[in-house]
C-alpha cells in the first residue's frame, strides 16, 4: 500500500487550531500515512510562520495558504478549532481545490461578547489564555523560553497530550495570540461562511468540548445538512487525545470524495467507531431559532 504512486494517493490538508502548530497532527498522521499524502503547515502567527509583529487576519491566513497550495487539489481540508474556520474560508474561496471540508471542534461565536460570555464560565485556564492583551501573551513567551525546565513534568500534568503538542502551544507571536482571537475566532465568520459554501462539510465534535459550543455546531449542521458526529465524553482536543477515532472519521471523509477503495483502509478500520452519537442536550431547545 505504501508503495503506491504518491501522485495517486488522496491528498489531505490539515489546519491546526489556536495556540497550537503542525505538530498537533502528529498522532493522526502516524495513523493515516502513507495511505494518504498530507500537508500540515503552521498557520500565520504560529511556529515557523510567526512572522514577527505582522497582523493575523482570516484573509491573510487564507492568502498565505493559497500561495502554498496553488494549483493543487485535495480530497479534504481538515481544520481543528480555529483551523476549521480557516478551512471553511479556504474552501469558500477556492471550491474547486477541495472535495469536502472536515471540521473538528469548530468554535462558533457571533461576536466577541458572546465568545467571552461562554468562555468565562469554562475555568481559569480559558480565562488566562483567551485574553486579547499583551500580558497573557507575555506569559506564553515566558513558558516557551523556560520549557526545558517544565516540559519534563508535562506528562504528569497533561498525560493525554504529547510533549511536542504542549511545547508548541506557547510558540506563537503576539498577533498569533491576540489577532487570531479578535479577527478569526471571535469575529462571527462561521455562519456567513457556511451560508456561502458550496463544498460538502462534515463535523466531528466532543460532547464535553469546553471551548466550542456543541449546540451551535448542531444548529448549523441541521441548517446546512452537514454530516455531524458527536463523540461521547470527547473534549476539544480529539485529534490529539483520540487520534484513532479521528482517523476513522477522516478515512470516511476521504472515501466519500476520492473513491479510494475501502480495502485500502480495511486493516485500519477494524475497530468499530463506537462512542459516536448526538446527545440530546447538544440539540437546540424546542422552538429555538435555527
Amino acid at each position: 500500500m505504501s508503495g503506491r504512486d504518491p501522485a495517486q494517493r488522496p491528498r489531505v490538508l490539515l489546519l491546526h487550531g489556536f495556540l497550537s502548530g503542525s505538530a498537533a497532527w502528529t498522532p493522526l498522521r502516524e495513523l493515516i500515512e502513507p495511505q494518504v499524502t498530507v500537508l500540515a503547515p503552521d498557520l500565520l502567527g504560529c511556529g515557523t510562520a510567526r512572522r514577527g509583529g505582522a497582523s493575523v487576519t482570516i484573509e491573510a491566513t487564507v492568502a498565505h495558504l493559497a500561495r502554498m497550495i496553488a494549483g493543487e487539489r485535495f480530497c479534504c481540508v481538515v481544520g481543528h478549532s480555529m483551523g476549521g474556520i480557516i478551512a471553511l474560508s479556504l474552501a469558500r474561496q477556492f471550491p474547486t481545490q477541495f472535495g469536502r471540508v472536515a471540521v473538528v471542534g469548530l468554535p462558533i461565536f457571533d461576536d466577541d461578547a458572546a465568545a467571552r460570555s461562554f468562555l468565562s464560565e469554562r475555568g481559569l485556564l480559558h480565562a488566562a489564555l483567551l485574553r486579547q492583551d499583551r500580558l497573557s501573551h507575555a506569559g506564553c513567551r515566558v513558558l516557551h523560553r523556560l520549557r526545558r525546565w517544565w516540559l519534563p513534568a508535562a506528562p504528569v500534568v497533561a498525560p493525554r497530550q504529547p510533549r511536542t503538542v504542549i511545547e508548541r502551544a506557547f510558540d506563537h507571536s503576539l498577533a498569533g495570540h491576540r489577532d487570531v482571537l479578535r479577527n478569526v475566532i471571535f469575529a462571527g465568520h462561521v455562519g456567513i461562511l457556511a451560508d456561502q459554501l458550496d463544498v460538502p462539510v462534515a463535523a466531528l465534535h466532543g460532547e464535553r468540548d469546553r471551548s466550542a459550543p456543541l449546540a451551535r455546531v448542531y444548529e448549523l449542521a441541521m441548517r446546512h445538512r452537514w454530516q455531524l458526529q458527536v463523540v461521547a465524553e470527547g473534549t476539544h482536543q480529539l485529534p490529539v487525545e483520540q487520534p484513532e477515532l479521528t482517523a476513522r472519521w477522516l478515512r470516511d471523509q476521504i472515501k466519500q470524495d476520492s473513491g479510494w477503495p475501502e480495502a485500502q483502509f480495511h486493516a485500519a478500520d477494524q475497530t468499530a467507531a463506537g462512542g459516536v452519537h448526538i446527545p440530546a442536550r447538544a440539540r437546540p431547545r424546542e422552538g429555538a431559532p435555527m
